[in-house]
């Protein structure tokens, strides 16, 4: 898979993704995620992605990120994730990813960020807003 999860700093969670995405990567991401989502509903906890790293993503990948959210993510787990940041450096692109909020509901958590330091700044301050700690040491 070219997605690598660092849990070093949850409930912040970075997933940086290799420069040629798939549909088995972004399929195996969704199960890593949905097995973090199952793991946080049953003990309470939530948390905030940062995600970064692909070059491109098609008109394909970005209906199969939306299908796929729609069809694996419950409700239930959504409550588990409280928002990703996503670094998309150019301003078209950051558009892009806004419109995959648009095409799914379960995507408005998504916020497109402009470098990866804005992202884990801006992911910090939605934690302390939650009253979320750094639980990982």
């Amino acid at each position: 898979m070219s997605a690598a999860f660092d849990l070093s700093e949850f409930p912040l969670v970075r997933i940086h993704w290799g420069k040629e995405l798939t549909i088995a990567d972004i399929d195996a991401c969704y199960d890593q995620l949905i097995a973090l989502q199952q793991k946080c509903v049953a003990d309470g906890s939530r948390f905030v992605v940062v995600s970064w790293g692909a070059d491109s993503i098609s008109s394909k990948l970005r209906k199969h990120i939306a299908d796929e959210a729609e069809r694996r993510v419950t409700p239930k787990l959504q409550r588990a994730s409280i928002a990703t940041f996503v670094v998309v450096e150019s301003p078209i692109m950051r558009g892009i990813v806004t419109a995959l909020k648009w095409m799914s509901p379960k995507m408005a958590i998504i916020h497109p960020v402009a470098t990866l330091e804005e992202g884990v700044r801006e992911a910090r301050r939605v934690l302390a807003e939650h009253g979320i700690t750094r639980v990982a040491s």
